[in-house]
């Protein structure tokens, strides 16, 4: 006979909460957010946020979740942000908003396994996903060629971006795409 015990009942599983904890720079101050809530349509039995990776959309903390067919982002919108004392954040569900990026069956294919890169355009409705796809070089040589897309969020549309008309370019000529931000921290003027 064993003593062991399963402690975790089904009850407590949903009761769990998984918090992303954060750090101020202008009030140096840390804070818990707790993450979205998931349908559970979407869970399966090894799910957890560990397989999500975090990124800036907009200004505002995004979630990201890659899958063979789509992108699936969470934008948190910081309601709270007034209440500066609270070390854990009352935001709530309403707080994050839910987005998702489908690629045409057609890429489906050429992306399965691809790690996507997101890049928010600063003060616009764009998000650039970039990506690496395998392609056949000299002498059957095994090259890797970026991809960019054109995600519009207002209209809901994906385009695959052509640069200076090169439809992809080889990973050996080192594209990099990245956005640019004034400055990490707005300082205020203090008379």
């Amino acid at each position: 006979s064993s003593d062991i015990e399963n402690v975790e009942s089904s009850d407590e599983k949903e009761d769990y909460t998984e918090w992303i904890m954060a750090f101020d720079i202008g009030s140096e101050k840390f804070r818990m957010i707790p993450v979205p809530p998931v349908p559970k349509s979407e869970q399966d039995e090894y799910f957890s946020f560990n397989e999500f990776s975090l990124s800036v959309v907009d200004g505002c903390l995004a979630i990201i979740r890659q899958t063979d067919r789509k992108v699936k982002m969470w934008i948190f919108r910081d309601h709270s942000k007034e209440n500066e004392t609270s070390i854990t954040s009352t935001s709530s569900e309403k707080d994050w908003t839910r987005l998702s990026i489908k690629f045409p069956s057609e890429l489906t294919i050429k992306l399965r396994r691809s790690v996507i890169y997101v890049h928010s355009v600063s003060g616009m409705d764009q998000i650039i996903l970039e990506t690496y796809r395998n392609v056949y070089g000299h002498g059957n040589r095994n090259v890797k060629a970026a991809i960019f897309f054109n995600y519009d969020r207002k209209k809901k549309t994906l385009r695959k971006l052509e640069i200076n008309g090169i439809t992809s370019i080889p990973e050996v000529c080192r594209a990099e795409c990245s956005t640019s931000i004034e400055s990490l921290l707005s300082v205020g003027k203090k008379l």
